[in-house]
């Protein structure tokens, strides 16, 4: 799990314009804080387990400009696009391997990548809903998708199960942003608006 605080956002808000966030896996909400201390129209979070969404309704209740759903991110995305109008977003995308966190899960919820791996399909929704050549992505935990020497260690076993590479973040992507991978922690991914679109 990295952290958005790894990042200084006004760098990203003023270059791009930015107006407006939205994250998939909310978890304890430290990201939504985090981000509230930016000038975001409005926040989105999107988080699977009830547990955490509920604790983040708690933290977050007296703040208008937060929005909270307890859905799948995929479910949750749509949700977002078929309800708002957002341009110029940044994108924080940390929805995944929920149940390395609470084990308790039946197992076809272990078994479905859709829930637990959703990158790939959170991306595709996000490019399909609406017009992204202005927004900004910074996707987390880049070692889930590849070795490397990653401050906090790799994690081939999730790369050896199936699900190695970014391909198709260059395929869904790389037409309109540039694609920058960071090493720090558990590795993250930046994805910039081209300078010559």
């Amino acid at each position: 799990m990295g952290n958005l605080k790894h990042f200084e956002l006004n760098k990203y808000i003023q270059k791009y314009e930015i107006e407006y966030m939205i994250e998939t896996g909310t978890y304890l909400g430290d990201a939504v804080a985090y981000a509230l201390n930016y000038n975001f129209k409005a926040i989105y979070s999107v988080e699977l387990i009830k547990e955490y969404y509920d604790l983040s309704c708690e933290r977050f209740k007296n703040n208008i400009n937060v929005l909270l759903f307890n859905n799948t991110s995929q479910n949750g995305l749509e949700k977002i696009f078929s309800d708002h109008n957002i341009e110029h977003c940044l994108f924080w995308l940390d929805a995944h391997l929920p149940n390395f966190f609470k084990k308790e899960y039946n197992s076809d919820y272990k078994n479905n990548k859709d829930l637990l791996i959703p990158l790939e399909n959170e991306i595709r929704i996000i490019v399909s809903n609406k017009e992204i050549s202005n927004d900004v992505f910074i996707i987390d935990d880049l070692r889930i998708y590849e070795s490397g020497n990653f401050q906090k260690g790799g994690w081939d076993d999730v790369i050896n199960a199936g699900v190695g590479g970014i391909e198709f973040i260059h395929e869904l992507l790389g037409k309109t942003h540039d694609i920058e991978k960071l090493y720090d922690g558990e590795g993250y991914i930046v994805c910039t608006p081209k300078k010559n679109k």
